[in-house]
């Protein structure tokens, strides 16, 4: 009994050596290493309207990555290039951004500025590689604020006389603002030296100032 015993330990030991040896070795099919495939990645929301007539200068970018043999570790995005060399791109593990644009460039009738720009996404995945970078292009645009001056009041000639010293005050408004109330980010003036016209010849309305040499903005 004692011998069966040591014969089927002795057995089960070759069987265990044997065994190990063969995961070891690689078998006929083995080819190697498999390469890791890169993630892919793409934009779910964005400024998707590419017309000349523009969208909204606010714009929430949201995206989403896979990756077949592993898992995507992070992101990287970058405004207006998609050169993966430029050192303006960002990283980030999450999948959404909301981002403001700046628009300068005037419609004709002054109400409207507008700007192209583009939005680059690119996926990073666990071992490093990098998917292709997924761009949208779009046309950001934002309403033109207005103001008026609320103090003092001009009546009339629409001319004063003041001061050599004088407190003015005005207010704006901007439609598309990201202040609820409304309010422009900021204001420009500019003070100019003028003398009223000549008064018109009979049954002329026109009027205009005469701007005088110097000026001070």
């Amino acid at each position: 009994m004692h011998r069966n015993l040591r014969s089927v330990r002795a057995a089960a030991a070759v069987f265990l050596v044997f065994g190990s040896i063969s995961c070891v070795f690689p078998t006929k099919d083995d080819k190697g290493p498999v390469a890791n495939d890169p993630p892919t990645v793409r934009i779910i929301e964005g400024a998707a309207n590419e017309g000349a007539s523009g969208v909204d200068y606010r714009v929430r970018f949201r995206w989403t990555g896979f990756d077949a043999d592993g898992m995507v570790s992070a992101f990287r995005w970058a405004v207006d290039t998609d050169d993966e060399n430029a050192d303006t791109w960002t990283t980030t593990t999450d999948s959404s951004i909301f981002l403001t644009f700046q628009t300068t460039t005037p419609d004709p009738d002054g109400t409207h500025y507008t700007d192209w720009h583009s939005f680059s996404i690119q996926a990073i995945d666990n071992e490093g590689a990098r998917s292709t970078v997924v761009t949208q292009m779009f046309n950001a645009r934002t309403i033109a604020p207005t103001s008026r001056i609320t103090f003092p009041s001009v009546m009339g000639s629409g001319f004063l006389t003041l001061w050599s010293s004088a407190k003015m005050e005005w207010t704006g408004e901007d439609l598309d603002a990201t202040d609820p109330d409304l309010t422009p980010t900021a204001f420009e003036y500019k003070l100019a030296r003028t003398r009223p016209a000549p008064a018109p010849a009979s049954g002329s309305t026109t009027r205009a100032a005469t701007p005088c040499p110097t000026a001070y903005s």
